[in-house]
């Protein structure tokens, strides 16, 4: 048995067709007491899910909406006020929006003139960060635009920064940009020191129409005057085992110094080196401190440090240490010995003879010590009955 209130939506015999949410198989109780049977056929009821603001895309808009069963969203209808059904539109603006779904098998609450909102798009409009060699000329800024989307994106031009659409526009580079303050083509890069400079946007310019569609953010830049570089070569040196390190020598080549410096003023730029010896092109310097080797007394190569701050420079110059293939080498130390004087012997069978010698240097005799020493038989002379051999060290 079934019991409910519902509106009948039509009648035939004894057919009923009723609308109702909830449905169950059943017997429908008439008022004459009869039974009838109750078939029912029912819709579901779909929740539409409406996401009311979307930002510009270039192009109409999907609109973003989600349903509760999926296999109903295609059914859905819907109108924006001032456009035919299931157009949408495309720019930035509040709009009126009616939705429906009423099938038979589906139902949905009715969205009638619903709050509809495009919101501008965020394009980024960037200063590009430049850099420079002191004493140089540049003039190529220029500045970039992140954010476009559709048409606007088609129709943009970085090269020359123009739009191929009508009404949109922005300002060329030059005209548009501010260094260090002050309009760019006033500004002589070459007589600049080294540093880092603001790059900011002219505000007494127009920023140009891209549109009511986006919202323009300017970022500023900087451009950096880089020092000019002096390359200083070192010079390839080394030591007798034992010895005392001595000074480290560096070769700078005239031909490749920048403009202004030459040997007879170097030493304004290089505050803490002097020259020892110039050979064509080729200065040969030297300074206390301003290059160093690696540590070890052993016989053997050392690699030279490139640590360039130990240069004393003018602001606006640096130096860079070439030091590929140079080497600290110390070498093995010679110590002669010599065979003492007046020495002769009777030939032997072993050939074994007490030989006496005299070292070169006697910081190094306990170095000889348990050395086996070969002779060399230099001169044999017939002496009487005796063969004198007078003998060397090898």
């Amino acid at each position: 048995m079934v019991s409910f209130e519902s509106d009948f939506v039509s009648v035939e015999g004894t057919m009923l067709t009723l609308a109702i949410e909830d449905y169950s198989l059943g017997k429908l109780q008439t008022r004459s007491g009869g039974a009838l049977d109750v078939y029912f056929h029912f819709r579901e009821l779909i929740d539409i899910q409406l996401t009311s603001t979307v930002e510009y895309a270039g192009a109409p808009i999907t609109l973003p909406f989600a349903v509760s069963n999926e296999k109903a969203k295609s059914l859905v209808q819907y109108s924006f006020e001032g456009f035919e059904a299931g157009q949408t539109p495309t720019n930035v603006g509040d709009y009126k929006l009616s939705m429906a779904l009423e099938t038979g098998d589906y139902v949905a609450e009715t969205l009638d003139a619903v709050d509809f909102r495009i919101d501008p798009k965020t394009v980024v409009i960037g200063i590009n960060n430049t850099t420079s060699v002191f004493g140089d000329e540049y003039q190529a800024f220029g500045y970039t635009v992140d954010g476009l989307v559709g048409r606007e994106l088609e129709a943009w031009n970085p090269e020359n920064y123009t739009f191929s659409i009508d009404g949109l526009s922005l300002p060329v580079a030059n005209e548009w940009i501010l260094f260090n303050e002050q309009p760019v083509e006033d500004v002589d890069l070459s007589t600049l020191n080294a540093g880092a400079y603001p790059l900011t946007f002219n505000t007494s310019v127009s920023d140009g129409t891209i549109s009511d569609n986006y919202v323009v953010e300017l970022r500023n830049a900087e451009h950096v005057v880089e020092r000019r570089e002096i390359v200083v070569t070192v010079v390839s040196s080394g030591k007798i085992y034992g010895d005392e390190d001595g000074e480290f020598y560096f070769t700078i080549d005239t031909t490749a110094l920048p403009d202004g410096i030459t040997s007879e003023n170097i030493s304004e730029f290089i505050t803490n080196a002097d020259i020892v010896s110039e050979d064509g092109n080729i200065l040969t310097m030297t300074g206390a401190g301003l290059i160093s080797r690696a540590i070890g007394e052993d016989v053997g190569e050392y690699e030279f440090s490139a640590d360039a701050s130990n240069f004393a420079v003018s602001d606006n110059y640096k130096v860079v240490i070439d030091v590929e293939g140079k080497y600290f080498v110390i070498e093995k130390k010679i110590v002669s010995v010599t065979v003492d004087e007046g020495q002769s012997f009777a030939s032997n069978e072993g050939n074994n003879y007490d030989v006496t010698y005299t070292v070169g240097n006697d910081l190094y005799a306990d170095v000889l010590v348990g050395v086996d020493w070969t002779f060399t038989q230099v001169d044999i002379e017939e002496v009487g009955r005796f063969e004198y051999i007078t003998m060397s060290v090898s």
